[in-house]
């Protein structure tokens, strides 16, 4: 990956929240038969931040994005089939890697960057992953956080909610499908990630 840094950071302390963060410009990018919702905060060198799930938008990560924006130009974007990225119909034909990160590409020639630095969280660093492994030319600095590797091979040997006590593992259950139902208040994303961290 010639200069390219790696940096690992574990933890999950970049979904500390404080208050909803604003954008400075927003907007969308066709990418195949979807269209891809972003948000730019700051100024600066280009940093796309790639948030965890799958299956979860970008919502919620605008506060480290405000941070992050202090030194950066911060990209969030909603994956396909999460948030604003809304797709006709969800399934294996058309929520893969490979479209991801085609979305991710097409968000980078659409914003005329010619190099970006990533950081991805969780699911977010695999995709990441996957990105620099096919794009190595448009990454300069590559970020994981609490991520796993290029795939889902780390399930094979390691179940994170095993970690959890019973209680806990209804707990978490309780307040991700509230989300799923459409909760997007706060305290029920504040209680999620309280439950996720838990797990470490």
């Amino acid at each position: 990956m010639g200069q390219m840094r790696i940096l690992i950071i574990l933890g999950w302390f970049i979904l500390i929240n404080v208050g909803p963060g604003v954008a400075q410009q927003n907007g969308f990018v066709s990418s195949g038969n979807a269209e891809i919702y972003y948000r730019i905060f700051g100024s600066g060198k280009p940093l796309l931040f790639v948030n965890g799930g799958p299956g979860f938008s970008s919502e919620g990560f605008e506060n480290i994005a405000e941070k992050l924006a202090e030194k950066y130009q911060v990209i969030l974007f909603d994956q396909r089939g999460t948030g604003r990225s809304k797709l006709d119909e969800i399934s294996s034909s058309n929520i893969r890697m490979d479209l991801m990160i085609d979305d991710m590409e097409a968000l980078r020639k659409h914003l005329a960057f010619p190099q970006w630095s990533i950081i991805g969280h969780s699911f977010g660093g695999m995709l990441a992953n996957y990105y620099t492994a096919h794009y190595p030319e448009r990454v300069t600095q590559l970020i994981l956080s609490a991520s796993g590797g290029i795939n889902l091979d780390i399930l094979n040997y390691y179940n994170l909610n095993s970690q959890l006590t019973a209680a806990e593992q209804d707990s978490l259950a309780y307040w991700s499908s509230a989300i799923r139902r459409g909760d997007r208040s706060e305290h029920a994303r504040r209680r999620q990630r309280e439950f996720r961290a838990a797990a470490f």
